[in-house]
């Protein structure tokens, strides 16, 4: 089981008409590519969870702005879906804009790691935002759980994979 970390660097986001550093927390969304229609269902719920529960955390807990500043957010890209959408609603309820990266979670490390100016990072592993944070390159305390990923197999109907035989039991059983 992995788990999807955040963290705030908190250098820049203090230009957002002076707004202190907003932690985001608890949106979900699918850690694998899939398609037909149980993907667009997959993808259609990871958004409105995300929605709901995102949008009023990030709009409600910063302040109105007499000014508007740009936010600049490094994401895992499992996310696209639900953060363009979320992107739009915070500009508009804000005025303020937001500069969306979407990549690796690695790749984003080792850009911050090296100084990249993104004021939030969304990572698809929680190793990467404690390894900032131990390098005094994020905020201590900044870290907050919004997502819990599963490893899922899959196989179609009638596939010669037999998923017994490969000696997955976390994966059968994960209690």
């Amino acid at each position: 089981m992995s788990s999807n970390m955040m963290t705030m660097r908190g250098t820049r986001s203090s230009q957002l008409a002076g707004a202190p550093p907003t932690p985001i927390t608890k949106t979900s969304s699918p850690r694998r590519s899939s398609s037909g229609i149980r993907g667009k269902i997959m993808k259609t719920c990871a958004f409105l969870l995300a929605a709901i529960l995102l949008v009023p955390i990030v709009v409600g807990a910063m302040p109105e702005f007499s000014q508007a500043g740009e936010l600049s957010i490094a994401a895992a890209s499992d996310l696209n879906f639900a953060f363009k959408e979320i992107v739009a609603e915070f500009e508009k309820k804000t005025g303020n804009t937001v500069k969306l990266s979407l990549g690796s979670s690695g790749n984003f490390f080792a850009q911050l790691s090296n100084g990249a100016p993104f004021d939030l990072f969304f990572s698809a592993d929680i190793g990467y935002p404690k390894k900032l944070e131990e390098a005094g390159l994020a905020e201590s305390g900044t870290l907050y759980m919004y997502a819990v990923g599963r490893i899922v197999v899959w196989v179609p109907k009638g596939s010669p994979i037999d998923v017994a035989s490969l000696r997955m039991k976390a994966l059968q059983h994960p209690s």
